[in-house]
């Protein structure tokens, strides 16, 4: 899974992501969500890298808000972590590589809210323009998001057409427009899946899902869907070909790609 674009405004938090869930090679393994609710807490949260949903969606839930969840995170994280590295020993890069975002009302900040965390160690070599090397960063932590951002990373302001300088811009955008705008984007990106510059794929596929919390609820909405088969690597309309991504970029000395 690939893509996950959030929107933060005045009156609500917008997540807009694909429906990719692929296997290490690019091939499309399944088509879903990668959005799940957690009434309770009146809050979602959407996984990027890998789909291990059911043990999150386990421990989220007796959280009763916003900021529960965003506390409940790092152990959840963590244990995540060593659960993998106690059956999986060389399970690597893959695992780590998830990344968790979670997004609702925060009564601490007082403002609709995202938080982004992840198992990668501090600065970690295979995470190059990851979150990892973030200033401030902190295994597990979760830290807010900026009001506008996406991964893997595109030009946001190129992507949607206008210039985006600061949160009153973010708040004027229609996120429905601005979100599938990036993410169409982001669908001509190849992201390199085996973390060492010899796995570059198309990821961002299946359809792209606007997910919209706010004092009215949450809501989810199919904004596109895309001619991807289950069985087959994506390849997009209009991108260039995987082998001569490989080929440029091992001709210009570049080894990855942001995942």
């Amino acid at each position: 899974m690939s893509s996950i674009i959030i929107i933060q405004q005045a009156e609500a938090v917008h997540l807009i992501t694909d429906g990719a869930h692929y296997e290490r090679d690019g091939t499309l393994g399944l088509i879903g969500s990668k959005v799940r609710q957690l009434p309770r807490a009146e809050t979602v949260f959407a996984l990027r890298g890998i789909g291990a949903f059911e043990p999150f969606e386990e421990i989220f839930a007796s959280c009763r808000s916003f900021d529960d969840v965003i506390d409940t995170i790092p152990s959840a994280l963590a244990f995540f972590d060593l659960a993998v590295r106690t059956s999986v020993p060389d399970a690597g890069f893959p695992h780590l590589g998830l990344e968790l975002v979670a997004a609702g009302w925060s009564d601490a900040r007082q403002a609709w809210s995202v938080g982004i965390a992840s198992p990668l160690p501090a600065r970690y070599p295979q995470d190059q323009v990851g979150i990892s090397h973030l200033p401030g960063y902190v295994q597990y932590e979760p830290f807010v998001a900026a009001p506008l951002s996406c991964a893997p990373p595109v030009d946001i302001e190129k992507a949607v057409g206008r210039s985006i300088p600061d949160p009153a811009a973010v708040n004027e955008l229609y996120p429905a427009a601005a979100g599938l705008a990036i993410i169409e984007a982001q669908r001509l990106v190849p992201c390199d899946l085996s973390a060492d510059g010899d796995g570059f794929q198309y990821v961002v596929g299946g359809f792209a899902e606007l997910t919209t919390v706010s004092a009215s609820g949450i809501s989810h909405r199919i904004l596109r869907t895309w001619p991807d088969e289950i069985g087959r690597r994506l390849e997009p309309a209009g991108a260039e070909s995987i082998e001569s991504v490989t080929r440029r970029l091992r001709d210009d000395g570049t080894v990855r790609l942001a995942a």
